[in-house]
């Protein structure tokens, strides 16, 4: 794969050290690969709690290990850090009175994943996060191509017979959340994708194409649109940062997928409709977003409804069927339950801006970004598209999730130092 850092003759013993940051060690990017890719079993059936446990101890694990050896100084926090800290706060109390056990028990180990994120988000750069990242999406499409070929293949095969219940699910993990976590890992491979060579180019390649495949095959309507849109989106300043190789590889394919969309335009159409089933009477474009437009409804009034609870939140986990009686289906309504007004409203602002600003900083001419920022500017462009139909915005349970909570710690913190703390954490 390829380093960042300038090949340079240490003498023996020495540490290596880019700007102000040590690179990551192998045993760190061995823990953090471990704790993101474990989380591919966390809805297993009984495996799955101590699974999430698991992967928590890990970062708990590797973030003691990076104050211990000096990479990490909590000398600065910045406003995203804070509130998020304070929602976690909020969380604890409001569990800690509530008949909720499991409550409690989640937003424990989240306290504990923001405690630990902090002290990781001081000690790596972004570029090691994203190449972390990408690895363990990368272990982890293997893993499902390994031990679900065939559901894989049949759930794409066109004229399947049942095909809600053919939608990819591997080791138990919903279709919609296979969506949200592949649509990013895409994002992931095709920045490593980018950067390798060898061996490691066939196997992201590899990997790009199994995460590509993974939300179709899912069915998972909300992950394929945010992909697109994000694209879209990101799509200049992506290619403006590659090499001639690559801005001519991917004009070509655009060029391919142009005359193959203007050939097979009917065939394409009908094959995206059966897969996606955007015909069908229960997951049609008639359905309302399969009933997501009346459970939107029912959430914006209960935040509005004016009570205490809607003010200051149910807490972490609290905005549950059981608890509320529907599922919201939307992260913003998540949050906003669950954290309240205030501090939901301003925590979602600042997620806002930390994507603006990272779109308007990729986007305008006659700066230098790189080609790292653009990439992230992609996943959090992506992240927020997709969490309109998702839950998972906010949530530590799953290996996008967790990815995206210690990437936006870092960013706040990026951002905090300005422009040229941003320069020396790439």
């Amino acid at each position: 794969m390829t380093n960042l850092a300038p090949s340079v003759r240490l003498p023996a013993g020495a540490r290596v050290v880019v700007g102000r940051v040590q690179q990551m060690s192998l045993f760190q990017k061995g823990t953090l690969w471990t704790a993101l890719v474990s989380l591919l079993f966390s809805a297993n059936g009984s495996i799955g709690t101590p699974v999430q446990g698991f992967a928590v101890g890990l970062l708990g694990i590797l973030a003691v290990q990076c104050v211990l050896t000096g990479r990490a100084k909590l000398t600065t926090f910045s406003i995203y850090d804070m509130v998020l800290g304070l929602m976690i706060l909020m969380s604890l109390i409001v569990a800690t009175q509530a008949d909720n056990p499991i409550a409690l028990v989640s937003v424990c180990a989240l306290a504990i994943c923001y405690m630990a994120c902090l002290v990781l988000a001081r000690s790596f750069s972004l570029h090691e996060i994203l190449q972390v990242s990408a690895l363990a999406f990368a272990g982890m499409a293997f893993l499902i191509a390994a031990f679900y070929p065939s559901d894989l293949l049949t759930t794409l095969t066109p004229s399947a017979a049942k095909r809600w219940t053919l939608r990819v699910g591997p080791f138990g993990l919903h279709p919609n959340l296979i969506g949200y976590m592949f649509g990013g890992g895409a994002i992931c491979s095709i920045y490593a994708l980018i950067r390798s060579r060898g061996l490691w180019f066939v196997a992201y390649l590899i990997s790009t194409v199994i995460c590509l495949m993974l939300p179709l095959a899912a069915s998972s309507r909300a992950a394929l649109l945010a992909l697109v849109a994000s694209a879209a989106v990101m799509f200049v300043p992506a290619v403006r940062g590659l090499s001639r190789f690559w801005k001519r590889a991917v004009l070509g394919a655009a060029l391919l997928a142009f005359v193959l969309i203007v050939l097979k335009l009917g065939t394409i159409v009908a094959y995206l409709d059966e897969v996606l089933e955007l015909s069908s009477k229960t997951r049609g474009l008639g359905t309302g977003g399969t009933g997501r437009v009346d459970l939107w409804k029912d959430g914006i009034d209960l935040i509005l409804g004016g009570s205490l609870q809607s003010l200051f939140g149910y807490g972490f986990r609290g905005s549950g069927p059981e608890v509320i009686g529907f599922q919201t289906e939307s992260s913003y309504i998540t949050i906003l339950l669950e954290s309240g007004l205030v501090l939901g409203t301003i925590y979602l602002v600042l997620v806002f801006r930390m994507t603006a600003v990272t779109v308007v900083r990729s986007w305008a001419a006659g700066t230098r970004v790189s080609q790292t920022e653009t990439f992230v500017g992609w996943l959090l462009v992506y992240a927020v598209l997709e969490s309109v139909f998702n839950r998972y915005l906010l949530a530590v349970g799953n290996t996008m999730s967790l990815f995206l909570f210690l990437l936006l710690l870092k960013l706040s913190l990026s951002h905090a130092r300005g422009s040229g703390g941003m320069a020396r954490q790439r």
